[in-house]
């Protein structure tokens, strides 16, 4: 079992969520810096227009959605971690944990409003309401019912992929349909390309209780991530893959064998020449296969040894999380928007690389100069202070017994 603390972390786990946070960035960049509102909502991927049908092929595959499945595998993770903590200590459970998690939801519709619609942490905190009701269920329960949800993503998956062939048109959208079209791409590209932040912040404030409340419906999605992440937590395997070589073996033949092949379906568009949205295979359902393969030969590659320059270079980012997704969006927000460098709808492909590669860089810089000081992130020291309602120590300690007598 892993024990938690916030003085000897685990430096696969703040590798691991910090390539998942990064990855995030490269997964939504398209979004950031082009329309998004219509396409999100009527399920159009506008990659092929950035990177083309090749290039949007091989993203599908192996960025969408993977790393957003990643980091709520790890929110399982910490879930369980939290939930030893607390029980150590002799707090309550959950109540002593939903505190956390409202902040967190606060947290997410504070960015999802001022910053980006496209926020994760509400979503993660409605699945965390959800979740805290398995965390003392066997692993056997836990994997059954993780199990059940995943087959439900994938026929829900399969749904949407079928429908895709059908054209828009013959389709009923209603009052959803009647909300895209009353932002077309076009006046979503002169707003935040060329309107005020006040502009933005009232087309986020129509649509914001539409996404808010959509992250209800996301523990359906998320949950079973969740509950594999619990799981994972309580066989120490991400901490020590060679303790559970069975585990890891199967996470590995999860995700390369079987994972890998599914989610590569979104090739069938360029080479059939159709454009079906087998997108959504990748968000709902087998991204959890190659998500686990991604965790696996990541925890196994840092256990031994081989990414030791790599696991230096990203496990800032994984300590401070909260605060490096945060500081992604807004880096690309001040890249895109109008009351920054403007370049809104007018990068495509490499450009776009760049893009990401810039925003990782000040990314990296910044955690690894913040941990010169703290050992908590800006925004998570924040959180934490307000969820457990006293203001917390933030700068970094030079002994354990300062760093006990300040908490």
């Amino acid at each position: 079992m892993i024990s938690p603390t916030t003085r000897d972390r685990i430096q696969s786990l703040d590798f691991l969520r910090g390539i998942a946070v990064l990855g995030i960035l490269w997964a939504n960049i398209v979004f950031f810096a082009s329309p998004m509102i219509a396409s999100t909502l009527s399920g159009r991927s506008e990659g092929a227009v950035h990177w083309g049908e090749w290039g949007a092929a091989l993203h599908a595959t192996l960025v969408t959605g993977k790393f957003r499945a990643m980091l709520a595998i790890l929110f399982g993770v910490g879930l369980w971690l939290q939930f030893v903590k607390r029980r150590s200590s002799g707090s309550a459970w959950p109540s002593s944990y939903l505190w956390r998690v409202f902040w967190l939801g606060v947290i997410g519709v504070c960015h999802m409003m001022f910053l980006w619609l496209g926020d994760v942490l509400t979503a993660y905190a409605a699945t965390a309401l959800v979740a805290v009701l398995f965390v003392k269920l066997s692993d056997r329960v836990l994997l059954w019912t993780a199990a059940g949800l995943l087959a439900l993503n994938l026929l829900l998956a399969i749904l949407l992929v079928a429908f895709s062939f059908f054209p828009t048109s013959s389709m009923d959208g209603g009052a959803l349909f009647r909300l895209i079209e009353s932002v077309p791409s076009a006046a979503e590209t002169a707003i935040f390309r060329s309107g005020t932040w006040f502009d933005q912040l009232a087309l986020r404030a129509m649509l914001v209780p539409l996404f808010a409340g959509s992250a209800l419906f996301l523990p359906l999605n998320l949950l079973h991530l969740f509950l594999i992440g619990i799981v994972l937590a309580r066989s120490g395997v991400l901490a020590r893959p060679s303790a559970s070589p069975k585990v890891r073996d199967l996470c590995l033949k999860l995700g390369f064998g079987i994972g890998l092949p599914l989610n590569a379906l979104p090739f069938l568009n360029p080479v059939l020449g159709t454009t079906a949205s087998y997108a959504m295979v990748n968000e709902l359902g087998a991204n959890t296969f190659l998500a686990l393969g991604y965790l696996m030969l990541g925890a196994v590659a840092v256990e031994k040894g081989a990414v030791s320059w790599l696991v230096a270079l990203f496990r800032p980012v994984g300590q401070f999380a909260l605060t490096s997704y945060l500081l992604q969006s807004a880096l690309a927000s001040i890249a895109c928007y109008s009351w920054g460098l403007r370049l809104y709808g007018q990068l495509q492909g490499w450009w776009l690389a760049g893009l990401v590669l810039a925003v990782w860089s000040v990314v990296i810089a910044f955690a690894h100069l913040w941990a010169q000081f703290a050992t908590i992130g800006p925004v998570e020291w924040v959180w934490r202070s307000l969820s457990e309602g006293r203001r917390l120590p933030l700068r970094r300690f030079k002994s354990q017994s300062e760093a006990v007598a300040a908490a």
